[in-house]
């Protein structure tokens, strides 16, 4: 679970490095779900109600792919701040529950 564009910032190229990277998927057997609910730069960081319904639809995505998948491992980047981190609470609690 990581951030991958759009948009582009930091974060998301680290996603999406770490998504692209051969080794990575030559050693493990791996799903990616995108945990962006910003499709702007500008919109990173601000809140919005469509960001909410994002957020929970994610929730739900990680929930089934979590008890479809059975991974041994998860790797998740967590927000520090703001909005981000209150969703990051939600879904660090739906992997922990579902896994």
């Amino acid at each position: 679970m990581l951030h991958t564009p759009p948009p582009v910032h930091g974060a998301a190229m680290v996603g999406k490095t770490i998504q692209d990277s051969t080794a990575i998927n030559e050693a493990f057997e791996c799903r990616f779900i995108n945990l962006s609910t910003s499709t702007t730069v500008e919109s990173v960081g601000r809140f919005s109600l469509k960001k909410i319904g994002s957020v929970f639809s994610l929730r739900r995505r990680i929930k089934i792919a979590i008890r479809e998948f059975k991974p041994d491992l998860v790797y998740y980047t967590p927000s520090a701040t703001g909005f981000a981190f209150w969703k990051d609470c939600l879904i660090t609690r739906a992997i922990k529950r579902t896994w």
